[in-house]
């Protein structure tokens, strides 16, 4: 009868030699692949907050009487009372300012305003997210006082 005979010392050699090499190859693609993976999350998250602060902003617009571009990034609302509202980004977020109270509507880099008549057009740059990259715009528009 035979004795089975286990690894040589240079067959484990070659082993651990190979499986250091795979490890080595593959643990950067798999950080890369990670970090890849979390930045198109966090792109889909800023998108879906730029598209609620687009609808929270056009919904703004429709109820108010009156809208005026103060500058090209600073929206002004007012309502059939007379009260108004200050729409501009500050710090990264869209804010809505009501006489000191401020609410926000959402994450952004900036906002571009422009007023023709009864209708506002409106523009929100999304936050970068990753560097090189164009910066994602979502552009909407509303009427004063309408659907």
């Amino acid at each position: 009868m035979r004795r089975a005979r286990g690894f040589s010392l240079m067959e484990l050699v070659v082993a651990t030699g190979l499986t250091t090499v795979l490890i080595l190859v593959l643990l950067p693609i798999g950080w890369e692949l990670g970090r890849s993976l979390g930045v198109a999350t966090e792109y889909a998250s800023d998108l879906e907050h730029g598209v609620a602060a687009a609808d929270r902003l056009a919904a703004l617009v429709r109820a108010s009487a009156k809208a005026v571009a103060e500058t090209p990034s600073v929206l002004v609302l007012t309502d059939a009372r007379g009260a108004t509202r200050k729409v501009y980004v500050a710090k990264g977020l869209v804010l809505v300012d009501r006489g000191g109270a401020r609410e926000v509507l959402g994450a952004a880099g900036a906002l571009a305003v422009r007023c023709e008549g009864r209708l506002v057009s409106f523009d929100i740059e999304l936050p970068r997210r990753m560097e090189r990259a164009e910066p994602a715009t979502l552009s909407s528009c509303a009427r004063v006082g309408g659907s």
